[in-house]
């Protein structure tokens, strides 16, 4: 089991999040195209714990390299009607969440590429991760999308926590 999360999170410049998509399209078969929302609590000794709707997975998310790049990452599949007794749970014990609505598209092949935009975002940025089991996986299909499809990929070294939660 591999409790380990390796992606680089970028923002797309100068294209809009339907531009971006219908390129990805092209390239790669998408799996997922939809909106949902995370909510997120701060709690101690972790960076954040999430709850996410659409995979309905409680994730905590630890930088133990010093870096969001490699990090650990624990999730938990929760049964269906569980989301309302988690949220709940989770509310009683760190406070209220930060809640960001996400328009998303997923595509998976040798990695997993996700595209997104957060609703109500001040600064309207088009966000891409690329994951996958190793750093040099994520740099070669990082590098094809730059160099094939000619996205202007700007790297951002914070978690989309950190983004919105801080104002960054």
């Amino acid at each position: 089991m591999n409790n380990r999360e390796i992606e680089r999170k970028f923002t797309v410049e100068g294209l809009t999040y339907e531009d971006a998509l219908e390129t990805l399209k092209r390239g790669f078969p998408c799996t997922v195209d939809a909106t949902s929302y995370d909510l997120y609590w701060k709690a101690p000794n972790v960076d954040f714990v999430r709850l996410r709707e659409n995979s309905r997975e409680l994730t905590v998310k630890v930088t133990d390299k010093g870096t969001v790049v490699d990090r650990i990452e624990e999730n938990v599949k929760l049964e269906r009607g569980a989301m309302k007794d988690c949220k709940r749970a989770m509310t009683l014990l760190y406070g209220k969440p930060l809640k960001l609505v996400k328009e998303f598209a997923v595509f998976e092949e040798a990695t997993v590429i996700c595209l997104y935009k957060v609703e109500g975002d001040p600064k309207n940025r088009v966000f891409l991760e690329v994951e996958a089991d190793d750093l040099y996986e994520v740099d070669r299909e990082v590098s094809y999308l730059i160099n094939r499809l000619r996205f202007a990929l700007t790297p951002v070294p914070y978690s989309l926590y950190q983004l919105f939660s801080e104002g960054l």
